[in-house]
């Protein structure tokens, strides 16, 4: 018998594999971007380079290019653990943002995952409204 979580991570893989990835459209980019510079750029900086030890990079992290179902629990649930970025350990815990509807995480994981260099599928609200719904 196939878990749940199981279910959800293989339709997110799926996706991820999907020829034809959510569109990044010029509203998702922009509200993306007000989510971004509101709740992320403080500790992740301008360029998504993040504070070298303290917060984590999101240009060319495995954790933003990789996993959807892994960056959204991270948005939703924060992280109180230190996190292996690229081969380097970041200690300062992130606090969660479920307070954030499934379309704003969209938003700005798409824009995360579209920016600063990163070029990756982007995620849509119903992606974002699985994760919530199984873990």
């Amino acid at each position: 018998m196939i878990n749940r979580l199981s279910l959800v991570l293989s339709c997110l893989w799926l996706s991820c594999a999907s020829p034809n990835p959510v569109q990044n459209t010029r509203k998702v980019v922009r509200s993306g971007k007000k989510i971004y510079e509101q709740y992320c750029l403080p500790c992740h900086q301008t360029n998504g380079n993040g504070l070298e030890g303290i917060n984590p990079p999101l240009k060319g992290s495995e954790y933003v290019l990789g996993n959807k179902a892994r960056i959204v629990n991270i948005v939703l649930k924060g992280s109180n653990e230190g996190l292996l970025v690229n081969g380097k350990r970041y200690s300062n815990a992130m606090p969660p943002h479920g307070f954030l509807s499934d379309q704003e995480i969209a938003n700005v994981l798409s824009y995360i995952r579209n920016s600063f260099g990163n070029r990756a599928d982007s995620l849509s609200e119903q992606e974002v409204r699985m994760v919530r719904k199984y873990n």
